[in-house]
């Protein structure tokens, strides 16, 4: 069942389990339509609507330059990128904002997967088993259900 994770000891628990699905193993990316998929190892699915990929110095990519063209000879596409950069890097690292609902996802090497939450009333990010669908988590305004 989903709750609102509001008080900080309900929310390190939460933090826990969230870790618990993601720590130590990889994720690649599939577009979906308009959402994006981020499968961890198989097995865990984060539904996500916007999102950056971080460097050491610069953000890499966007959710938001899939498609663009920049001036380049063609398109940009986010999942290449993204898959490239985060192929076989261990996640070492997971946070979620407790003030805007960002989830952040951290991996060896020092690159970063931020989750953006735009709104102020939709669900931002979703994590799920792949297998059943089952949703275990939502990222909202304010942290997570």
């Amino acid at each position: 069942m989903l709750r609102r994770v509001a008080d900080k000891w309900a929310h390190a628990i939460a933090m826990r389990e969230l870790e618990g699905l993601l720590i130590k193993r990889t994720i690649t990316a599939e577009e979906a339509e308009g959402q994006w998929n981020l499968i961890s190892d198989g097995e865990v699915c984060i539904h996500v609507s916007s999102w950056r990929l971080v460097g050491d110095n610069n953000i890499v990519v966007t959710s938001e330059d899939h498609g663009h063209r920049f001036g380049l000879p063609k398109p940009i596409d986010a999942v290449e990128i993204l898959n490239t950069v985060l192929a076989g890097a261990p996640v070492a690292k997971v946070e979620v904002s407790s003030t805007t609902g960002d989830l952040i996802i951290l991996f060896a090497g020092g690159v970063r997967l931020e989750i953006l939450t735009l709104s102020a009333g939709y669900e931002s990010w979703s994590v799920g088993r792949k297998e059943d669908f089952a949703t275990l988590f939502v990222g909202v305004n304010g942290g997570f259900l």
